[in-house]
């Protein structure tokens, strides 16, 4: 009895393994951690990568160096941003504006793709230069920048970052050519660099890219990919493909596709937001539709030619309306064609009417490029007499698109000065831009390379087939060699040009060699070894007037010392004495050990009636040069002319 009590009890007091035990409850700080210990590890990690300067900058407007002191310029790494999986991204064009905003500053930015950049040619041909020298010549009392922001095969996504940078630097006026890249630039909806259809998905991907943490996971992934490549027939074969090509992929997309309205509905979106962010600041915007070349490029993928609606066939319809004096409709048909084209390198007619119909609601001012290269073409119908290839204009194209912009921004009275110039004066300025236009041979070349490479690559051709446009140049002289190196980035532009002006000079061709220059300091308008290059070719031909026309931007730039001997030894040749006094004087604050300072400063001196100055010069310069015989003749004819020792 008593055992069956002691098992009663013993049976009480084990646990019933039915129950389920209670759970254990941790305190609050527990979970705070184990939250906590990634975004601590994330935050380190950060920190430690721009520690280490890991990856890149990603902001818009960066410092370049030194020699632009003060200044901002689009930053040469940001295109790596876009351009995700491209070792060799599109290049930014080098114009400079200054982050304190001058006072009497007339401060442009220009949006856009490759046609704003000016390809194919150097940036000098581009219609924003055009813009700039015309204002600079109009209103010469006023500091004008036009800042090109244009840039290669990017879309929308990236012109968005752009004006959210650029509405923080005080423009004061805003120009935009856009739309031909929604499709295979780079985060077009077609393009191998896409990430997707969703607009604020990839705006926040480009955001998330400011941080070096997610740098680091991108390049993992994209050196995992490129190893995995290697090791297949992808890698191969690609190195000579155009960045058109690269762009493409094998992305086909048909009009009215799901893909195609993608595009459209991209470019609406970023179109709009680009013009609230200048909006919001009160900033003018003007904005453009653009061209492309109609009657002198077939479709790309021309299709079945025996189907009435496909796109060859209406491209050769067209060709009939035109033989057959029927301009309008053929420019229809035209249009009709490109529209159809399944590769999408030219702006459909949706994209310009977007362009239209957001200027319209908006009530922002337009320009219509199409129309207006449609009027001015031969034809009628814009075609190769206007453009190099699918798209790109010449260079008489883009100098009219420049002067379609500066007439619109007449009309409105977007000027540096409240003045409108007078027809005859813009006239006259007009020709002299005309003359001075700072384009040589070398980049009349350099050019035409760069569409050999485009024209004879895919989709020019078929894929896979050898550039027989390349293998056929000849080099025929030094500039075409010249030409060749840039091209293929053996060298610089700025050294080319260098080079061909040496060149000139070892044949004494000084204006040959000026106009090299002088391309130069277009480009490059705040550097001021370019014009102490042209300077000093005059000097030593001993044409002092042409020497002084690049030694005052100098002294505007940042006084120097070149800057203030030269032109106070000018001074004194010209027979302005006290102006002589002054700038040599200005040249010994920066070196006092430079005798032929001190001997034009006796000179200057003694033309001024200071005859005791005019003798401690000239004995300056004998005591660092003794060997001097010009200084110790002139000291010896002053103290007999002034009997002062």
């Amino acid at each position: 009895m008593k055992k069956k009590k002691q098992k009663k009890e013993e049976k009480q007091n084990q646990p019933d393994l039915q129950q389920p035990q209670e759970k254990k409850k941790y305190p609050w700080w527990f979970y705070a951690v184990g939250f906590s210990l990634p975004v601590i590890f994330l935050l380190l990690l950060e920190a430690g990568l721009r520690l280490f300067n890991y990856g890149r900058e990603y902001e818009v407007f960066s410092e370049l160096s030194e020699v632009y002191p003060g200044m901002l310029f689009l930053n040469p790494d940001i295109t790596h941003k876009y351009f995700v999986n491209l070792e060799s991204p599109p290049g930014t064009i080098p114009d400079g504006f200054y982050r304190e905003k001058k006072p009497n500053t007339f401060r442009v930015f220009v949006l856009g793709e490759s046609s704003t950049a000016g390809w194919p040619y150097v940036p000098n041909a581009s219609f924003p230069r055009y813009i700039r020298r015309k204002l600079q010549k109009l209103y010469i009392n006023h500091h004008v920048e036009v800042i090109n922001l244009g840039v290669s095969a990017i879309s929308s996504y990236t012109i968005l970052d752009f004006a959210k940078a650029a509405a923080e630097h005080d423009p004061d006026l805003v120009l935009v050519y856009t739309g031909h890249n929604e499709y295979y630039g780079a985060l077009g909806a077609g393009s191998t660099q896409s990430l997707g259809a969703s607009r604020w998905f990839i705006n926040t991907m480009l955001s998330l890219q400011e941080y070096k943490t997610v740098q680091l996971l991108q390049n993992s992934i994209k050196g995992i990919w490129s190893a995995a490549a290697s090791f297949g027939d992808d890698a191969k074969g690609t190195t000579n493909e155009t960045l058109m090509a690269r762009m493409i992929g094998e992305s086909l997309i048909p009009y009215g596709s799901p893909v195609y309205e993608n595009g459209k509905e991209q470019f609406r979106g970023n179109l709009e937001d680009i013009l609230e962010v200048f909006r919001e600041k009160q900033i003018p915007v003007i904005l453009s539709s653009v061209a492309s070349n109609l009657k002198d490029l077939p479709p790309f993928i021309p299709g079945d030619t025996s189907d009435e609606n496909s796109a060859g066939r209406i491209y050769a319809s067209a060709g009939e309306k035109l033989s057959a004096g029927d301009t309008a409709a053929a420019l229809k048909l035209y249009s009709r064609a490109r529209d159809l084209d399944p590769l999408r390198f030219r702006a459909s007619s949706d994209m310009n009417q977007i362009i239209r119909d957001i200027s319209k609601k908006s009530n922002t001012p337009f320009v219509d490029a199409e129309s207006e290269l449609n009027r001015i073409a031969e034809a009628g119908i814009t075609g190769a007499d206007l453009m190099t290839d699918h798209l790109h204009p010449n260079i008489r194209g883009y100098s009219y698109i420049g002067e379609l912009f500066f007439e619109k921004m007449k009309e409105l009275s977007y000027l540096p000065g409240k003045e409108i110039p007078p027809a005859d004066i813009e006239k006259a300025i007009d020709s002299i831009l005309a003359d001075d236009f700072p384009f040589t041979p070398l980049d009349s070349v350099i050019a035409d390379l760069r569409l050999r490479i485009l024209l004879g690559g895919y989709p020019f051709v078929p894929r896979g087939e050898p550039n027989l446009l390349v293998k056929n140049f000849v080099r025929k002289n030094r500039i075409d060699s010249l030409a060749a190196e840039v091209v293929d980035r053996i060298i610089l532009w700025e050294d080319a040009h260098y080079r061909m002006a040496e060149y000139y000079l070892q044949r004494g061709d000084i204006y040959s060699a000026e106009k090299e220059i002088r391309a130069l300091v277009q480009d490059r308008p705040q550097n001021k070894s370019n014009y102490e290059q042209a300077a000093r070719m005059f000097i030593e031909a001993g044409m002092y007037d042409d020497a002084m026309r690049y030694l005052v931007p100098i002294h505007k730039l940042g006084p120097t010392e070149y800057s203030y001997k030269w032109m106070g030894a000018i001074y004194l040749q010209q027979g302005v004495y006290k102006r002589a006094v002054d700038y040599l004087s200005g040249a010994l604050k920066f070196n006092q050990q430079d005798p032929q300072v001190w001997y034009n400063l006796a000179g200057a001196y003694y033309y001024n009636g200071r005859n005791q100055e005019a003798i401690d010069a000239v004995k300056r310069c004998i005591q660092i040069d003794p060997q001097n015989t010009a200084a110790k003749s002139f000291y010896i004819q002053l103290s007999q002319i002034t009997g002062l020792k």
